[in-house]
C-alpha cells in the first residue's frame, strides 16, 4: 500500500478548548465508523475551527482517501466524499493516480485479518502508519481495477437485495408467530365461550428478592430462584441463582412446583407480559407472578399458557403506575380466560403445537440464510478481486 498511495494518520484538538470545536472543518473519529454502512462520509458528528486545526497535527485529506480505523477497533473505513481530517485512530490511504479507491475500499474489506496481524501494542493492539504501508495488494491496470469493482458492486446488490428480502420475510414470520395464537383463540361462529377470572381458576402468587447485603441468604445458596428476565423462555429450566433456607424462611419464599406457570410483572422492554412455565421447582421474586391450576378447574395447563401468550400485547398494556408502569396480583387474578370444552382446548393446543414445529423450521432455514448470505458477500469481493486481478 505505501508504493500506491501515501498513509496519513489524524490527531485531536484539546477537547476542553471551546475555540477548537464547532467550525466548518470535517473531523471524524471511528466511533462515528461505528455501524456506518455507506461506502462514501462527508463529515463525523463533529466538526474542528481553523484554530483547531492549526492547533495540533491534524491533516486535511482530499476528496477519496480511503479511511481505515487504526486501532479500536482496526478496520472500519468509508471514502471521502470532500475533505476532511481524522483522529489519530485512523491510518487512512490517499490513492495515487493509477489507483482507484473504490478498488482499495473493497480490497480492504476482505484483507483485515491480514491488516490486523501487523498491528502491535500490549493495551490494544494498532495499526502503526509502517504497518499500514506493508500491506500488500494486488494491483491490476486501472480500466480493470474500475471493472472489478463494477463486477462487485452488481454482484452485491444482487445478493443485498436477496438479504433484504430474507429480513423482509424474517419479520412478517415474526408477526404470524405471534398471531398464530391469536387466531387460534377466535370463537367459532361468533359464539362465545364462557369466561371466568384467572384468580378463580388459579392459585396466583409472587415472591421477593432476599437482601444482598445479608450473605447468609446467598452463600452456598441450593434452592433455585428465577427472576422476570428468564420468562421471556417458553420454559425455565434453570434458576438465576440459588437461595439459602435461611432466605427461604426469612423472605417467606415458596417453592413453586414443577409446571407453574410464570408472567413477568415488571420490565419496560420486551419481557412485562410474558408468560412461561416452570420446569424445575423453584421460588422465585418479586417481578413474577406464579400461576397453578387449582385440581377442579375446567381448563388444560397448556391451553392457559398459549392464552395467555396470545394476549402479550394486551396484557402488558394493563400495566399501572407512573413512570415505570408495572403489572400486579391483582390485574392478572383480574384476567377473563375463556374455557371452551376441554376437548376444544386439547384440539387448539395440538393444532398451535404442530403449526409451531413447522414455523420454527421456517424460521431458523430464513435465518440460517441470512447468515449464509453475509458470508457470501464476503466470498463475492474476495473472488472478484482474487481471480481478476491475477488474469
Amino acid at each position: 500500500m505505501g508504493e500506491v498511495a501515501t498513509v496519513v494518520g489524524g490527531s485531536t484538538p484539546k477537547t476542553g478548548e471551546a475555540s477548537y470545536w464547532g467550525g466548518d472543518i470535517p473531523w471524524i473519529t471511528p466511533d462515528d465508523l461505528s455501524g456506518f454502512t455507506d461506502k462514501y462520509i462527508e463529515g463525523g458528528r463533529r466538526s474542528i475551527t481553523k484554530q483547531g486545526y492549526e492547533s495540533c497535527s491534524v491533516q486535511m485529506v482530499p476528496t477519496g482517501t480511503v479511511l481505515f480505523t487504526s486501532r479500536a477497533p482496526i478496520g472500519y473505513m468509508a471514502i471521502a466524499r470532500n475533505p476532511v481530517c481524522t483522529s489519530q485512530g485512523f491510518k487512512s490511504f490517499v490513492c495515487g493516480p493509477d489507483v482507484d479507491p473504490e478498488y482499495v475500499y473493497w480490497y480492504l474489506h476482505v484483507s483485515l485479518n491480514l491488516a490486523r496481524s501487523l498491528a502491535s501494542g500490549t493495551t490494544f493492539p494498532e495499526l502503526s502508519g509502517k504497518a499500514a504501508a506493508r500491506i500488500p495488494i494486488p494491483l491490476p491496470l486501472l480500466k480493470d481495477q474500475r471493472r472489478i469493482v463494477g463486477v462487485i458492486e452488481e454482484r452485491l446488490a444482487i445478493l443485498d437485495a436477496s438479504r433484504a428480502a430474507l429480513i423482509k420475510a424474517q419479520a412478517k414470520l415474526d408477526v404470524y408467530i405471534r398471531r398464530r395464537t391469536e387466531i387460534a383463540f377466535a370463537e367459532p361462529n361468533g359464539i362465545p365461550w364462557p369466561k371466568l377470572p384467572l384468580g378463580e381458576l388459579a392459585s396466583v402468587g409472587t415472591g421477593s428478592t432476599p437482601l444482598r447485603s445479608q450473605s447468609e441468604y446467598w452463600l452456598g445458596g441450593t434452592v433455585p430462584w428465577v427472576t422476570s428476565g428468564q420468562v421471556n423462555d417458553d420454559f425455565v429450566t434453570l434458576p438465576a441463582a440459588r437461595v439459602t433456607d435461611v432466605a427461604v424462611a426469612a423472605s417467606r419464599l415458596k417453592l413453586w412446583p414443577r409446571h407453574t406457570l410464570l408472567v413477568a410483572m415488571y420490565g419496560e422492554g420486551r419481557t412485562r407480559g410474558k408468560c412461561s412455565e416452570l420446569l424445575i421447582e423453584a421460588t422465585i421474586n418479586q417481578a413474577c407472578a406464579a400461576i397453578v391450576l387449582n385440581p377442579d378447574a375446567p381448563i388444560r395447563r397448556e391451553f392457559l399458557k398459549l392464552f395467555l401468550q396470545s394476549r402479550y400485547e394486551s396484557h402488558r398494556k394493563m400495566a399501572s403506575g407512573g413512570v415505570q408502569p408495572n403489572l400486579n396480583l391483582g390485574i392478572v387474578r383480574g384476567w377473563h380466560i375463556p374455557l371452551p370444552p376441554v376437548d376444544v382446548q386439547d384440539e387448539i393446543a395440538q393444532n398451535v403445537a404442530a403449526s409451531s414445529s413447522v414455523l420454527e423450521a421456517v424460521q431458523e432455514t430464513v435465518k440460517g440464510s441470512i447468515i449464509r448470505a453475509s458470508v457470501l458477500r464476503r466470498r463475492v469481493i474476495s473472488a472478484e478481486i482474487s481471480q481478476r486481478a491475477a488474469s
